[in-house]
């Protein structure tokens, strides 16, 4: 596979080309971004080393005029300990992945080879049709960086209150990655405490890599968050053994508070903060999204009642109207439990307003709705009974 290395410090340019010379791959490398125009232009590589510290020109326009000409070119930027700023931009205008200076030669072939899995593997696992319409409902416009994001080792930090979906968020980066069927595993980090850290790589992500999904990594104690560091910083903890498939692991945290006041009030170290923060997603609260709630808990009937072998399908209209007026402290998890409520105890197809559980129609009542004024009735078609 042809790789393409920009870098302008002679001695990292040809340290980068050797290094991926001899794993194998075919090299060319530029110092200005006019040259590696002119090698890109007449090699065609499929995955471009670019440093993203070049002095001579601007190394994120080129990148954006790669990826418009040929949108299937995988790029690894390059950049300092003290300029993560940049990674996290490179990462948002389309950027493979990134490395940090200085770079162990392990390091690199590992990002260039797991580039070239992905340029080489066919498509991830194609979703069924119910994931898909929930991962919609539930992410929105964020599902495209989801997507775009998922084949990548890049780590990720989710945002968002409890209940907005955050481990769905990194389930669904899992099922469209090339890791799809390899194991997913969730570790709850305030229940890892005076534990060894490397008991959270069980044996099947150990031996066939995977995704890691760490849930408040601000509740773990400080030692533990540098043993995390290390591993995002070289893919090695001391317990790993030799040989393990190290670099076929990808960390996605959750937190349900900003990582900012995690810092400032000495809960989360500041290096691994700047670590994780190149690639944030932040999930709104279910009260800003209002106008999206009908959509979503139709989204969640359908699935429900495809599961459960229930006819009940649709919300009627002052059903919808009266979720999308309520406050969802719970967000997501607590409009799912509402909706898997009615779906055990009623057996029509549509589900009006009076059908819906009694604690929703007393905080419908507290906010000082008038159900009346939450749009007409659907008309009963036929079957639509109770």
């Amino acid at each position: 596979m042809r790789v393409l290395v920009v870098e302008q410090s002679e001695v990292l340019r040809d340290s980068f080309a050797n290094t991926l010379s001899v794993a194998g791959f075919e090299v060319q490398s530029a110092k200005t971004i006019p040259e590696a125009a002119q090698k890109f232009a007449t090699h065609t590589p499929e995955i471009v080393v670019l440093d993203l510290l070049l002095l001579a020109g601007d190394p994120l326009l080129f990148m954006a005029g790669i990826l418009g000409a040929v949108p299937n070119t995988r790029i690894i930027g390059t950049t300092a300990s003290g300029a993560m700023r940049l990674a996290g931009i490179a990462i948002d205008a389309g950027a493979f992945d990134y490395l940090v200076k200085p770079i162990a030669p392990e390091a690199m072939i590992a990002k260039v080879q797991n580039a070239a899995v992905v340029t080489l593997a066919p498509q991830q696992i194609p979703l069924d049709m119910a994931k898909s319409a929930k991962h919609a409902a539930v992410f929105g416009s964020k599902l495209d960086i989801i997507r775009r994001m998922a084949p990548s080792h890049v780590p990720v930090l989710i945002e968002g209150e409890a209940g907005t979906g955050k481990r769905i968020c990194a389930e669904a980066m899992h099922a469209y990655s090339h890791r799809a069927n390899l194991p997913f595993v969730t570790v709850k980090c305030d229940e890892l405490a005076n534990q060894d850290f490397g008991a959270v790589f069980t044996e099947p992500l150990l031996a066939n890599g995977g995704t890691l999904y760490l849930a408040e990594p601000s509740h773990l104690p400080l030692i533990q968050q540098t043993q995390l560091l290390r591993f995002l910083q070289s893919a090695v903890l001391d317990i790993i053994v030799s040989g393990s498939n190290l670099f076929n692991i990808r960390v996605i945290c959750g937190m349900s508070t900003l990582a900012e006041d995690a810092v400032d009030a000495g809960r989360m170290r500041e290096d691994l903060f700047y670590r994780l923060k190149a690639v944030r997603i932040s999930l709104a609260p279910l009260r800003t999204r209002a106008e999206e709630i009908p959509d979503i808990a139709n989204t969640f009937l359908r699935m429900g009642a495809e599961r459960n072998q229930k006819p009940l399908t649709k919300l009627a209209e002052d059903a919808g109207n009266a979720l999308s007026k309520m406050a969802w402290p719970g967000n997501i998890v607590q409009l799912q439990s509402v909706l898997s409520r009615c779906l055990q105890t009623q057996t029509g197809k549509i589900l009006k307003l009076d059908m819906l559980p009694e604690t929703v129609l007393a905080e419908i009542a507290n906010e000082g709705i008038d159900p009346h004024h939450l749009g007409a009735h659907f008309r009963a078609e036929d079957g639509e009974n109770t």
